[in-house]
């Protein structure tokens, strides 16, 4: 295409509205013919025209009154400013000075600039020694030819040898000199040939220059004073000082005493007009904006106004300059492209000038001609405007939707505007004016620049895991379609991790994305992928849980497969194997993690999903340590067997493992009555190991605190009396003395050779740390018993109590064996431990406690177990079981009288909890009554069975009582048995006539018995006896028995018969 672009020459018309230029001209032009003005300024912003008021000036000025002489400050502010001012003004002033005055101009000129050189030359030299020999050796050399000619010529008797020999030394003298001096030069390398005809002296010489080095205001003062005088009368000049404000500041200061000084120094007839923009300016001549106005309006005193273009004036212009670039733009784009400049521009080009107006028409012509493809020059504009000028990067321009993005609000404003135009002018097609700012961008065609704008940096984006230019490009228009292009051909782990990483307000395109990346994932076959092997996969999934979406998809079947099948794989090594890789092997640690990271994905363990449990050695070399890592794994509450356990720390001994007995995670896999501890005593410890006992007895210090600790699992250290070793060891230089005298104390208990550690104790430095250890070995002790036995003794009591309360606070108190402790230890227990550990031995050992309660006899029960159980607070299985028991020894009529024979107090306190929790013995209903009718007559005045009967149902109770006052009824039984029978349900029993069928004599019997068991005449004293039905014989002994034990009967004394 062909383009005009327009230069920065000032315009030879006036193309602003209201011709402002050409009046300001005028104006100048009638203020410089006054005699009483010599300098003029034009006041502008930069570009604002004061080249053209110049050049108009130039049109209204009195052409052979007026010659004007341009100065360029920005040409030459690099040299002299001075010579460059008098070299103008004198080719300036020489084509108008008469023939006669060029020649004084002339020399005016070169005075000012130092071209005349004046000087006077004194010099003294001196002739060397050298060159006065060689200039006699010449001289001598020169006068002997003749003589020798004359000698040589003689006969041979006439010839004088002598002077032959003379004459040719002086012939040859010359080079002997030279010879000579040769030699001389040899050392002396100051010496050259040339020193023989004229030595290199210093030459002293005086000289006087009237040069001066650089001009300065004395020598412009008396060249524009010499200029002066050779201008003739009725011509004038005028010199212009342009571009003053787009020089340095040293250089405008500088300038500013130059103009000075032409100004008082040329009178009328040489005048100066200087343009300049009164801001920049006055910065250069002062820090102080104000003050350096004020220099200028003193230098100054009338300066002219270049007034700012008016909105409409600088359209026109604008207008103006379109029409000559674009002549055949038919959709006047110019108007459009006005408001553009309207809306952006900035302030750095405030006010609009014709300059700036050139300059962006210019622009534009460049940039749409390096364009490959055909564009709105509208667009061009906008472009320029926002990136070039505004410094707008250029993915703003696209950006979609301004509400969600950061943008200053302002901006915001802006681009809608001007999306606002552009929509209008493109017909609403926001993807076409949008590929045209693409191909402005890249000068290439927008489906390429699109893929360059969007679909590599989403790539990028992608790869690098970088969620602020994901965002970025987010917001670009054609970023809906681009990332569904690109997604089929990036890794959906990429697109996981990085939409994981985004900031909250873009849950939108996380919600919009994730299901086609988990679709893309799926359409994958990853079981042979690099999935897991990017690290940050799974937790990006984690994190997008996190975050409220929904991560679901085939895929993750696969992963936990994976991730299973090589965590099962690394568990079902053998020992020897895991030892030989080591503590902590990465590739272990890797599959750990993922499963890890899996399972808080999934919501639940994945160890637990495994076919095979880690065993004691993965558990030790991989797991001991990890539990707040892993923490989405139940590592804490991993059950190791104690056989593999006991087995593990054998191997892991051998194999120098970094480990301790004491360490926390260690400790907790060892119970009491350890099965493993138990089957060394039968199976012996594996080769090897019990070199640390055999170590141990002998006179060594032990090698560390593992080859110490490892006694422990020696059968000796559990019988054998090894205090004097203990006592050896202690006393050694070691820093592990809390655990030596610890572990000595487990020893006393296991091996019940207690005594006293008084005269140890001053080892211990810390405490809690000494009960800590304690507890420890107290664990690998065989029989719980012995711990029982050290609390009688009492003699370790300071550490053993707060050891066993610490275990008992771990919830580690299980017990093989529990019978000990019910028939007997219990109440030695309860005696020194608290509440908190009787409860979880209890609770820890419940199945075994509960089996031994009901297979043990009360009577071989702790009463302290029983008491303790009866007064529980916690209602569980114990309580069950310890009323089963009673009932076990009430399940037939032989053990129910046995039982209420031997009437042990457990028994009946079991009874009674049992009726205040309403446990009914049904079973035993008939036992009561056949208990008071046959059983041994001596022992049937027991508590047991009416305890029995008070655990019966109200109509099994009913039954029993009838049976029973059936007993009180018959004659022909012994009265002792009715007797036991009131004093257990006096309470309970009611005599009636109605249902007696045997008469009185039955009840007689009775009253008979009250002097020798008083304690019945109570609840005679309550029976409602009628005397009439008696015979008088049984009635007549009654009365008799009623009036004289009166006190006793204070009913029945009532009655009519007494």
């Amino acid at each position: 295409m062909s383009f005009i672009l327009h230069t920065e020459s000032p315009s030879n018309e006036d193309i602003i509205d209201g011709n402002s230029h050409n009046n300001i001209s005028i104006k100048i032009a009638q203020t410089l013919i006054r005699d009483d003005v010599n300098i003029i300024g034009i006041n502008g912003p930069l570009g604002s025209g004061k080249s053209t008021v110049i050049k108009l000036l130039e049109k209204n000025l009195p052409e052979h009154n007026f010659q004007l002489i341009n100065f360029d400050a920005e040409l030459y502010q690099q040299g002299s400013t001075k010579k460059a001012l008098i070299t103008k003004i004198y080719d300036g002033l020489i084509p108008k000075i008469p023939k006669s005055l060029k020649e004084k101009l002339t020399e005016y000129k070169d005075d000012a600039l130092g071209n005349n050189v004046t000087y006077k030359k004194t010099q003294d030299s001196e002739v060397t020694v050298w060159a006065i020999m060689f200039l006699f050796s010449l001289f001598v050399c020169s006068q002997s030819i003749r003589p020798l000619q004359t000698e040589w010529s003689k006969n041979a008797e006439n010839v004088n040898y002598y002077l032959i020999g003379l004459f040719f030394l002086f012939l040859f003298s010359p080079l002997i000199v030279s010879g000579l001096f040769f030699i001389r030069s040899y050392w002396d390398k100051s010496l050259k040939f040339g020193n023989i005809i004229k030595k290199n002296s210093v030459d002293v010489i005086t000289e006087k220059m009237l040069v001066s080095k650089e001009v300065g205001s004395i020598e412009l003062h008396k060249a524009i004073s010499g200029f002066k005088e050779c201008i003739p009368p009725g011509i004038r000049f005028l010199l212009v000082i342009d571009n003053l404000d787009r020089i340095p500041s040293e250089k405008v200061k500088e300038l500013w005493s130059d103009i000075e000084l032409i100004s008082n120094s040329s009178e009328k007839r040489l005048k100066l007009l200087i343009p300049y923009s009164s801001d920049h300016v006055a910065k250069s001549l002062s820090d102080n904006l104000y003050e350096g106005r004020e220099f200028i309006s003193k230098r100054i005193p009338i300066s002219f106004q270049i007034p700012p273009i008016l909105s409409a004036g600088w359209r026109n212009v604008f207008a103006h300059f379109w029409q000559q670039s674009f002549p055949n733009d038919l959709e006047a784009l110019h108007h459009d492209t006005s408001e553009l400049i309207e809306i952006w521009l900035p302030e750095a080009y405030q006010p609009i000038t014709p300059r700036y107006l050139k300059k962006l028409i210019n622009d534009i012509q460049i940039t749409l001609l390096s364009t490959p493809y055909k564009i709105k020059s509208v667009t061009c504009a906008y472009y320029i405007l926002t990136t070039k000028q505004n410094n707008i990067s250029f993915d703003k321009l696209l950006i979609e939707n301004f509400e969600a993005d950061t943008l200053d609000d302002k901006l915001k404003e802006k681009f809608k505007k001007s999306i606002r135009k552009l929509q209008r002018i493109y017909d609403n097609d926001r993807k076409k004016w949008i590929d045209e700012l693409l191909c402005i961008n890249y000068q290439t065609n927008a489906q390429l620049a699109e893929g360059e704008l969007i679909d590599e940096p989403l790539k990028i984006a992608l790869t690098q895991y970088n969620p602020d230019e994901l965002s970025r490009i987010s917001d670009m228009f054609g970023f809906n379609s681009a990332w569904r292009r690109v997604i089929d051909i990036t890794d959906p782990t990429d697109w996981f991790v990085t939409l994981s990483k985004l900031p909250a307000e873009k849950s939108n395109l996380v919600k919009e994305a994730l299901p086609v990346v988990i679709k893309s994932i799926d359409s994958m076959d990853i079981t042979s992928a690099t999935t897991l092997e990017n690290e940050t996969f799974l937790p990006s999934l984690n994190l997008l849980k996190k975050n409220g979406f929904n991560i679901h998809g085939l895929y993750l079947d696969s992963i936990q497969k994976r991730i299973l099948d090589k965590t099962r794989d690394y568990i079902s090594y053998d020992d020897n194997k895991l030892i030989e890789l080591g503590e902590n092997y990465a590739d272990i640690q890797i599959a750990l993690q993922e499963c890890d990271l899996l399972s808080q994905l999934l919501g639940y363990d994945l160890l637990k999903e495994l076919p095979v449990s880690p065993r004691a050695v993965f558990y030790m070399l991989n797991l001991k340590d990890k539990s707040s890592t892993y923490k989405n794994m139940d590592i804490d509450g991993l059950k190791l067997t104690s056989d593999d356990f006991i087995h593990a720390l054998q191997l892991l001994y051998l194999s120098d493992a970094n480990f301790n007995l004491t360490e926390r995670n260690v400790s907790k896999h060892i119970n009491f009555e350890s099965d493993g501890v138990q089957n060394t005593f039968k199976n012996g410890l594996i080769s090897g190991v019990e070199l640390a006992y055999n170590k141990f007895v002998s006179s060594t210090v032990p090698e560390n605190i593992l080859s110490f600790e490892m006694v422990i699992l020696s059968p000796h250290w559990h019988n054998a009396d090894l205090n004097s070793h203990y006592a050896r060891i202690i006393g050694y230089n070691i820093d592990w003395k809390s655990n030596c005298l610890a572990h000595w104390m487990a020893h006393m208990i296991a091996s019940k050779k207690i005594i006293s550690i008084e005269s140890y104790k001053g080892y211990v430095s810390d405490e809690d740390e000494l009960i800590e250890f304690f507890s420890c070995y107290l664990r690998y002790i065989s029989d719980f018993n012995r711990i029982s036995d050290a609390l009688k003794n009492e003699s370790l009591n300071t550490y053993l109590i707060p050891a066993l309360e610490a275990i008992s606070h771990d919830g580690m108190l299980q017990i093989k064996n529990t019978s000990g402790i019910i028939s007997d230890s219990f109440s030695v227990l309860k005696q020194h431990l608290s509440n908190v550990f009787i409860e979880t031995l209890l609770l820890n050992n419940k199945p075994s406690f509960c089996e031994e309660l009901e297979g043990v006899h009360i009577k071989t029960m702790d009463s302290t177990l029983i008491d303790y159980l009866i007064e529980r607070d916690v209602k569980d299985e114990l309580q069950t079981s310890l009323i089963n028991s009673i009932s076990i020894e009430l399940s037939s009529q032989d053990q129910f009288n046995k039982t209420s024979d031997e009437n042990y107090g457990a028994c009946a306190k079991i009874l009674a909890f049992a009726n205040k929790t309403d446990v009914h013995f049904d079973f035993a209903k008939d036992y009561i009554y056949n208990f008071y009718e046959t059983y041994e007559i001596d022992a049937i005045d027991r508590p047991i069975p009416r305890l029995v009967f008070n655990t019966l149902l109200k109509d099994d109770q009913s039954v029993v009582l009838r049976n029973l006052s059936d007993l009180i009824y018959m004659r022909d039984i012994d009265v002792r048995r009715q007797l036991a029978l009131l004093r257990n349900f006096s309470d309970l029993l009611v005599y009636s006539e109605d249902e007696s069928t045997l008469g009185s004599r039955a009840i007689s019997r009775l009253f008979n018995q009250v002097q020798l068991h008083p304690e019945i005449a109570s609840w005679l004293d309550q029976q409602n006896i009628n005397f009439t039905k008696w015979n008088n014989s049984d009635k007549q002994a009654t009365v008799n028995i009623i009036v004289n034990n009166i006190e006793l009967f204070p009913l029945l004394k009532e009655k009519t018969p007494v």
